[in-house]
């Protein structure tokens, strides 16, 4: 078991992505991020592992944050 939190970050910014990244490096947070920038992306991280906690933009190119979750 490990006290690093799996996140997966979905955000077609790459300005709120890099802030994102930011600050985890800046707190230290334990915390190991995979930024995607797509719900077609998300679908495939998350049919493959297990993240602890997923952080979605609502409107994205190709639907909605609610699409990942369904």
């Amino acid at each position: 078991m490990t006290d690093r939190l799996r996140i997966l970050l979905v955000e077609d910014d790459p300005i709120d992505q890099r802030a994102f990244l930011r600050l985890i490096d800046s707190e230290s947070l334990p915390y190991d991020p995979l930024l995607v920038n797509c719900v077609s992306a998300a679908l495939q991280a998350v049919a493959g592992s297990e993240f602890d906690l997923i952080i979605a933009d609502y409107l994205l190119s190709d639907g909605t944050g609610f699409d990942i979750l369904d």
